[in-house]
């Protein structure tokens, strides 16, 4: 990947404070058309999410998609998120502005991974409060803590039932356990 074509484009993007969809093809096709390789590319990418006002409307499903497998399948521990992606990851998200495309990448990737690093399910299911952006409520205003009204459900953000014949009975158990972490005891 040439890191340069992919600062020019972040720049153009940024300068028009839009992606449209030959920016998205020329993405796909020319600066990227494998896959991430660095994590500092999937940064510049989650940050330029938050900081253009319009996007094509297949740019979230790419940005998901493309973020999602970097994280789980192309950074080691393969098929896991170790503690050291999961803080990496939370940071990145969280820096971005929380952003709903960063929300739904944090989803995809504890749905994909074998295993979750606490770290990760507690931003998922809510029990640490992110630096979120503010998405049209009122200043000052931030997501709310798990418990409160609006915040997610922790089945609704994994898209799994978290009980059931497993050791673990929720996520906050599970952040709460280093040994049990798994996101499939998560699952059962």
């Amino acid at each position: 990947m040439d890191s340069t074509s992919l600062q020019d484009f972040i720049s153009h993007a940024r300068e028009a404070r839009r992606i449209r969809f030959g920016d998205l093809r020329r993405l796909q096709r020319d600066i990227l058309p494998a896959r991430l390789t660095t994590r500092e590319d999937a940064e510049l990418l989650i940050a330029l999410d938050a900081a253009v006002q319009r996007t094509d409307p297949d740019w979230s499903d790419y940005l998901v998609g493309t973020v999602r497998d970097f994280v789980v399948w192309g950074l080691p521990p393969y098929g896991a998120v170790d503690r050291d992606k999961a803080e990496w990851l939370v940071d990145a998200l969280s820096s971005s502005g929380g952003t709903k495309t960063a929300r739904t990448i944090a989803r995809e990737i504890v749905r994909e991974a074998r295993e979750v690093d606490e770290a990760l399910l507690a931003l998922v299911s809510g029990k640490v409060k992110p630096r979120w952006r503010n998405n049209g409520s009122a200043a000052g205003d931030a997501a709310p803590e798990a418990g409160e009204p609006g915040a997610a459900l922790p089945e609704a953000a994994c898209g799994q039932p978290l009980s059931g014949g497993g050791a673990i009975s929720s996520p906050v158990e599970a952040a709460s356990n280093p040994d049990s972490a798994s996101i499939n005891q998560l699952a059962r």
